[in-house]
């Protein structure tokens, strides 16, 4: 009996001493880039360049991995001028983009965590981000829908992903504070299920690629 109990300690001993695994805590960032005034754009973690190829304005890059602590984030125009300098703090399990953007005088990043909560039906999500460099607060309609679906936003404020019925929809949107029209968006036809950034870009005195527009970034989640 005595040598039973003892096999059976030293079982336990080596049991408990068996390494056990690591797992790595992980979450993801990318890179938005609405900043007509930089050009082409790099982000740097922890003072590695991240992307091989550049990320062009009105482009984003896919997600990538990081592990779950605070990093040094800069960001860095195409000839590696620095921009931004800053830092993120990565949570497990959590996704974020970061938008560079243009204010009325500065280049600004915003970190924005993502929250993906599946739709339900044939529903799907979308959020709006007010990155015009115009110093207008914004309302944002669905045409034909006298409620505002976005309100009072500014430079550099967004939303969260709020549900609409997918199918084709154009939105108007108009100043706050005084109801006259900014912008008509002729529309995107919307899917069941899909995630869509939607923001305001660009100055009302340019008549190039950083007129006054909309642009949509349309995924699942995956990017």
């Amino acid at each position: 009996m005595k040598k039973i109990i003892f096999l059976f300690t030293i079982t336990l001993f080596f049991l408990a001493c068996k390494p056990s695994k690591i797992v790595d805590l992980k979450g993801r960032v990318r890179l938005i880039n609405a900043s007509s005034t930089t050009g082409d754009l790099n982000m740097f973690v922890d003072y590695q360049k991240v992307y091989a190829t550049n990320v062009e304005y009105l482009n984003y890059s896919l997600f990538r991995e990081y592990l779950a602590t605070k990093h040094k984030l800069q960001i860095k125009d195409a000839v590696g001028n620095l921009l931004i300098d800053t830092s993120i703090n990565v949570e497990d399990k959590k996704s974020y983009s970061v938008f560079v953007y243009d204010s009325l005088s500065d280049v600004k990043i915003k970190f924005v965590k993502e929250v993906f909560i599946a739709p339900f039906g044939s529903a799907c999500k979308m959020r709006f981000l007010n990155l015009s460099k115009d110093n207008d607060l914004v309302d944002v309609y669905k045409t034909g829908d006298s409620s505002i679906q976005f309100l009072n936003f500014a430079n550099g404020q967004y939303s969260e992903y709020i549900e609409f019925q997918s199918g084709y929809t154009e939105f108007d949107v108009s100043n706050a504070l005084n109801g006259s029209p900014v912008y008509h968006y002729y529309g995107y036809a919307l899917k069941p299920g899909y995630y869509y950034t939607t923001f305001l870009k660009g100055t009302k005195t340019s008549l190039g690629k950083d007129s006054l527009g909309i642009f949509t970034i349309e995924n699942t989640a995956n990017y």
